[in-house]
């Protein structure tokens, strides 16, 4: 027998007689009772195996197990046997509610990144998500311009109170013409600058358009549009390097790009705060655009939005492509069979 530590007092090393033996083996005939209980309640038979150990087997879910019948033979094994039935009853009721949304976990409830790297549709977009998000919060009253007027719900504590039963209305009529526009295969340019979470947000709707999309998130470069044979080179073609559609998550903060965009008559999206005149952009969409969340939930809805014009325009130019291979594989056909001449008889 190894010699106990110095460490551990000699009473815990004490040798095992045989009271202590049989009461070990009426605690293991308890265990196996109370197992066979927990495995009753579950739906699990218990089958003895050549060996005599106890195996978990499933029944059938039609068949029904009789109640189990242990009675704990002492206090301490009737408090056990009862805190595994309560424990077995929370997680029936857990399993019988869970489907109903009474679990609440990382992937059912709301996380501050969803906006970001998880963004609804705009059918989806509701009146809370927008409230969450502090998109009806406007700037002080000093600021407002008297052209937003018509999108204040009401002031508090100075502040403007943004209405967002028109913001909803008028952020889906922006979502709606990202994604006609991407269907016929136009482009979109993102135009985020000077905070960093604009930038990320503008980045990151860019990559998920994909294809036919692109972001500024540095300093806008002056005469990109209206002097680009200069800036870029005298081979660009007229027309060709302007996007279909421009999306200004600040635009308060690019008003250099927007007179650009006028001036080449690209339409513009673009966050409007109610210190910003409405009128600079063709679809204006009401909103905090000072608050990340807001910033980042607008992004990805429209950036959503986008996505599912380039999904059709793949479909369309995929059937396409799978017509104009038959009609050429028809044609070779035709072709062949004039070459060959008529069977002869």
């Amino acid at each position: 027998m190894r010699e106990p530590s110095s460490s551990v007092p000699n009473a815990y090393w004490r040798p095992i007689d045989a009271d202590g033996f049989h009461t070990a083996i009426q605690c293991f005939d308890i265990c196996n009772k109370v197992i066979t209980a927990v495995d009753n309640s579950f739906g699990l038979a218990t089958r003895e195996t050549q060996y005599g150990e106890g195996v978990e087997e499933a029944l059938d879910g039609n068949q029904e197990e009789e109640p189990s019948t242990f009675q704990p033979e002492d206090l301490s094994s009737a408090e056990w046997y009862h805190q595994v039935q309560e424990r077995i009853r929370r997680k029936q009721l857990r399993a019988m509610f869970e489907p109903l949304g009474s679990s609440q976990n990382r992937e059912n409830t709301f996380q501050a990144f969803h906006s970001l790297n998880r963004p609804v549709s705009s059918s989806e977009l509701t009146l809370s998500a927008l409230m969450a998000a502090g998109a009806h919060l406007g700037a002080h009253r000093s600021r407002s311009r008297p052209t937003f007027l018509p999108y204040v719900y009401g002031r508090r504590a100075n502040i403007d109170i943004i209405d967002l039963d028109q913001t909803l209305a008028m952020f889906r009529r922006a979502a709606n013409f990202l994604r006609l526009l991407t269907t016929k295969g136009g482009t979109v340019l993102w135009v985020g600058t000077e905070v960093d979470m604009v930038k990320r947000a503008a980045k990151k709707a860019s990559d998920r358009v994909g294809v036919h999309s692109f972001h500024i998130s540095d300093k806008w470069m002056r005469g990109i549009f209206t002097n680009a044979s200069a800036l870029i080179g005298p081979e660009v073609r007229e027309g060709d390097y302007l996007p279909d559609a421009a999306v200004f998550l600040n635009p308060r903060m690019n008003l250099g790009a927007l007179r650009e965009c006028h001036g080449a008559m690209v339409p513009t999206i673009g966050i409007i705060d109610s210190d910003t005149d409405p009128r600079i952009v063709t679809y204006a969409i009401p909103a905090n655009d000072e608050s990340p969340r807001a910033v980042e939930l607008i992004s990805g809805v429209l950036s959503v939005a986008a996505r599912e014009g380039v999904t059709e325009w793949q479909a369309i130019r995929a059937r396409e492509k799978a017509q104009k291979a038959r009609r050429v594989k028809e044609w070779e056909q035709r072709q062949a069979q004039q070459q060959m001449g008529p069977p002869e008889e």
